[in-house]
């Protein structure tokens, strides 16, 4: 590789060839982990490591092999340990070609770095520290894979751009969200609590002087409901084209909604989550066929 120092020697770049193309590295040109000058013998081998595209490549081999080994039904805690002091060994090189974060152009100063020190530090933690809260830490370990998005350039190319391009789509986010709030409202006046009309079985003739409390316990009773063939509670509705109850059965506002409360227009929120259902097309049929009961 080819280095230069800048007029004030507060950096130094390295240029050197990475997939086919030539790349500019920039270090700090003050002392890493303040012991090793950019001179340094060691340093200045980390800093061929670090920029050298065959130590890229056997990092991603490594990567590779490791998701082979996630991928396996029973986990060989040996490999695991050897794929940590690999990527320990190209953390520790990194660092001492760098420096860690206190000067510009140092290893954490670059946020593609943040992901590997917490999966190789969360690693040591579940090693450590073998106990059921931290045992979750282990999940940890299928991030391995997203190392290559820091390696490769191209990579961080297309990640960077897809993370711009959110920024650009606020405005659309927003209007998406605006008739999202449109659809709702109209859902919420004119299905409010209609999803918990259910035909009830009229009150016996030979009652008489029926009380408030005897009233409530009969039509809250879901054996005087007619169920469906899925023996779900049938919907109905009172409106002219509705599903109307047969004569002996009246339709009451009672009980909870479907799919255990989640599905209604109660209120501003259920609706916009019912409706929110219905735009991504996640069993949109059910709600649509519950509704359609409740208009004809």
């Amino acid at each position: 590789f080819h280095s230069f120092l800048s007029p004030l020697f507060q950096t130094f770049c390295v240029v050197s060839k990475r997939f086919r193309k030539n790349y500019i590295h920039r270090f700090t040109g003050t002392k890493s982990l303040f012991f090793f000058t950019p001179w340094s013998p060691t340093r200045r081998a980390c800093v061929y490591l670090a920029t050298n595209q065959f130590f890229d490549y056997f990092v991603m081999a490594t990567i590779l092999f490791n998701c082979i080994f996630l991928a396996m039904s029973e986990t060989i805690e040996e490999a695991e340990y050897i794929f940590l002091a690999i990527y320990t060994s190209e953390m520790i090189i990194k660092m001492i070609a760098k420096g860690f974060i206190l000067n510009k152009y140092t290893y954490l100063r670059n946020p593609w770095n943040w992901l590997d020190f917490v999966v190789i530090t969360s690693g040591y933690a579940t090693i450590a520290l073998d106990v059921g809260n931290l045992a979750g830490l282990r999940t940890f370990r299928v991030l391995r894979a997203l190392k290559t998005v820091s390696i490769m350039p191209g990579l961080k190319t297309i990640i960077n751009a897809l993370l711009h391009s959110f920024k650009q789509l606020a405005e659309v986010m927003t209007l998406t969200i605006f008739c999202l709030m449109v659809f709702a409202l109209f859902a919420l006046q004119v299905y409010m609590g209609e999803l918990r009309n259910k035909c009830v079985k009229k009150l016996p003739s030979d009652w008489t002087n029926v009380t408030h409390e005897e009233w409530y316990m009969w039509v809250n009773d879901t054996s005087n409901w007619i169920h469906d063939e899925d023996d779900l509670p049938m919907l109905c509705g009172n409106l002219t084209g509705a599903r109307h109850c047969p004569p002996e059965y009246t339709c009451l506002c009672i009980g909870e909604n479907p799919n255990h409360g989640y599905t209604n227009f109660d209120n501003f929120m259920w609706s916009m989550l019912t409706t929110f259902q219905l735009i991504t097309l996640d069993y949109w049929e059910n709600v649509y066929n519950m509704v359609s009961m409740l208009s004809g």
